[in-house]
């Protein structure tokens, strides 16, 4: 995740911002997912979402859920 990352950013610096154009470009690009596949809006979508959470889950409402795993119990 965190080396695709950059490479969205870019891409929404050289003024591309929409999801559906994002996946084009990683497709064209030749860059594939973390499982070998392409591209799609709701694949970036997921990524960022998840980067923004940080390692954490995230609630419905987009605030990151605390991790409970590591909680004693």
């Amino acid at each position: 995740m965190s080396r695709i990352l950059p490479v969205i950013e870019a891409i929404r610096g050289e003024g591309t911002t929409s999801l559906h154009r994002i996946a084009e470009e990683l497709n064209r690009r030749g860059i594939l997912t973390a499982r070998g596949g392409q591209w799609y809006a709701t694949t970036v979508k997921n990524l960022v979402d998840r980067a923004a959470c940080g390692q954490t889950a995230c609630r419905p409402d987009g605030e990151a859920q605390p991790d409970l795993r590591s909680a004693g119990g």
